[in-house]
């Protein structure tokens, strides 16, 4: 059955008198519905009707509150000429999980049970129902949690989670609905050896269930195969599953951060493997598939073509609703641009590591020219003699002139009776030692300083891109989880399907 909107109010149509939805257009039961109805074209323009013709029921699903209301009230159902008996009732929402509570009084009216059940004590109950004749009452509870214990009036009740039973004709014996809308009451089968039309004494010695392969009848009271596993157990079953397996993959041994001289892989690679190790190859999903496949062959074989009749609508509505599991998209193509993007941000890290490498080495050179300049202070002796030989300048250069060291007496009387062409060789010589100086300490230091600000600079780019791989890394775990539940929901709907007709 097809999904339908969860928001919508879903209304349950069961026909009476042996009505075959399976032999009727399904044209004119949505036209008898809606003329039953007395609803127009244009408000049931975002109503959807769906005849399930396994159940021999039909479903509608409606946004709007009056048409539900509509629907909910119709009796009877003209189609071809002829009126049917129907009845119509309105499922629980979706989001909502059931629970029974038994021995309530026959003589408790629907009216009084939803008012000593839906009350401020019981904040999560929404609405009531007694099945059938009988003293069972179904409780409709928002969420997925049942509570151990009610309040019936004042009277605290034992309160258990709802089994939903197969449905079970016992009219003519098949599975797949109920004896109220048989559609074939006429043709029957027995229930333990599975003879079509037995006599009235027709006995059987081996009884077989065709639901366990018991020796009982089928859906017998006796088999613990006739009860569904409620949607809620199945959910948690499933994410405790999911948890452990999580738990199982963060508890291996991981590999450093980076890798190894000697060619081991790296933290983030072993991650990777291992994704792809869970998100499994896809020979070996095949196998599984094939091995799932082949699993559920013997199964059907073992039972009889009665169990080939349960279906897509074995569920209540509120089941069809939630039976599926959570919906999950194809991750696949997201895990491939996570993928990508980790390359991405390697390649940036490596290009990083190769700019460090160069500071690096810039580093060490200016450390070769810093001792090049240690072991070129010796001669800074040779220079202040070469500087005393220079003669006295005039009162425009006396102020740098007061910083040299001073000669002595009968050098300055030298040098200052020493003709002019001596004095200019010896002031060209000066500039030139002055030019051949290194530079000075403190222009060292500065570019030093700016190498190591921008060797900060990188390494703090470096941190942040490890980060980003590290969660990164993180994602593709979750993608790799959430491909494992994808995975698992493939082969709930592949099993569904091969046990549908």
């Amino acid at each position: 059955m097809p999904e339908l909107p969860r928001q919508d109010i879903k209304i349950v149509m069961r026909p009476r008198g042996g009505l075959n939805l399976g032999e009727v257009s399904r044209f004119e039961i949505s036209r008898a519905i809606i003329a039953a109805a007395n609803v127009s074209g244009e408000e049931v323009t975002q109503d959807v009707i769906c005849p399930n013709k396994q159940q021999n029921i039909v479903v509608i699903s409606t946004p709007n509150r009056e048409n539900a209301d509509r629907y909910s009230a119709v009796r009877n159902l003209t189609i071809s000429g002829t009126a049917h008996d129907v009845s119509a009732y309105e499922t629980a929402p979706h989001g909502t999980v059931k629970g029974v509570i038994r021995g309530v009084p026959m003589t408790d009216t629907i009216q009084e049970i939803n008012d000593y059940i839906v009350q401020d004590y019981n904040p999560t109950a929404l609405q009531a129902n007694r099945i059938g004749k009988t003293t069972t009452v179904v409780i409709a509870f928002d969420g997925d949690k049942v509570p151990n214990y009610i309040r019936y009036g004042n009277l605290l009740v034992e309160c258990s989670l709802y089994r939903k039973q197969i449905d079970m004709c016992y009219l003519c014996g098949r599975l797949g609905h109920r004896m109220d809308v048989c559609p074939n009451p006429e043709d029957r089968i027995c229930r333990g050896c599975g003879m079509k039309n037995p006599e009235e004494s027709h006995v059987f010695t081996n009884p077989k269930c065709s639901l366990c392969g018991g020796n009982h009848l089928t859906a017998d009271k006796e088999c613990k195969a006739r009860f569904k596993t409620p949607y809620v157990v199945r959910k948690r079953r499933w994410e405790r599953q999911q948890r452990e397996e999580v738990q199982q993959q963060q508890q291996q041994p991981r590999g450093p951060a980076w890798q190894a001289p000697d060619g081991r892989r790296s933290r983030s690679q072993t991650r990777r493997g291992r994704s792809k190790s869970d998100t499994r190859s896809p020979s070996a999903a095949g196998a599984r598939r094939r091995e799932s496949r082949s699993r559920s062959k013997s199964k059907t074989r073992r039972s009889n073509g009665a169990e080939k009749q349960v279906g897509w609508a074995a569920a209540s509505p509120v089941a069809l609703d939630n039976s599926n599991f959570p919906p999950l998209r194809s991750s696949h193509p997201s895990k491939d641009n996570e993928c990508r993007h980790c390359l991405e941000l390697k390649q940036m890290i490596e290009r990083q590591n190769n700019q460090i490498k160069s500071q690096n080495d810039q580093i060490q050179a200016m450390m070769e020219r810093i001792e090049t300049l240690s072991r070129t202070t010796n001669s800074d002796n040779d220079v202040s003699v070469l500087k005393r030989k220079v003669p006295k300048r005039d009162s425009t250069s006396a102020a740098p002139a007061a910083t040299k060291p001073t000669t002595p007496p009968a050098l300055t009387q030298s040098v200052t009776n020493a003709p002019p062409t001596e004095t200019a060789a010896v002031a060209m010589e000066e500039e030139k030692v002055e030019a051949a100086v290194p530079p000075t300490m403190e222009s060292v230091m500065s570019m030093l300083t700016q190498i190591s600000s921008q060797v900060s600079q990188m390494s703090a780019q470096v941190n942040s891109l490890t980060v980003r791989m590290d969660n990164v890394e993180a994602k593709c775990s979750q993608l790799s989880v959430r491909v494992m539940m994808l995975d698992a929901k493939n082969k709930h709907l592949t099993v569904a399907k091969m046990k549908s007709p």
